[in-house]
C-alpha cells in the first residue's frame, strides 16, 4: 500500500499563501532543507502498515501545522482509495 502525497487534497479556510505553505510542508521530506532540518514530514511512515501510516501522517502534519502555520489547525484528515494499492489524503484546515 502506498500514499499519494503529491496529490493531497487541501480544503477549508485557506488563502493562497497558506495553501502553498501547507502544500510545501506536505511535499517536503523532513531534513531536506538546509538550516530548516525539522521542516516537512518524516516520510518513514510510508513503509508502515496502512493504519499506522495514516496515524503517523496525521501526527506529523499536525505537528508541522502548529509550527509553521500560526492561526491554523487541522480540522480533519480523511483518506480515500485511488486503487487497491494507493490512498489519497484529504486535509481540511480551519482558523483557530
Amino acid at each position: 500500500m502506498k500514499i499519494d502525497i503529491e496529490n493531497t487534497e487541501i480544503l477549508g479556510s485557506v488563502n493562497l499563501r497558506d495553501y502553498k505553505r501547507l502544500s510545501h510542508i506536505i511535499r517536503t521530506p523532513k531534513g531536506k532543507i538546509p538550516l530548516r532540518r525539522n521542516f516537512g514530514l518524516d516520510y518513514t511512515f510510508v513503509d508502515q502498515p496502512i493504519e499506522l501510516m495514516k496515524a503517523k501522517f496525521v501526527s506529523e502534519l499536525n505537528e508541522q501545522v502548529k509550527k509553521h502555520l500560526p492561526g491554523k489547525t487541522i480540522d480533519e484528515v480523511t483518506f480515500s482509495y485511488l486503487d487497491s494499492e494507493t490512498i489519497l489524503p484529504r486535509v481540511v484546515i480551519i482558523d483557530e
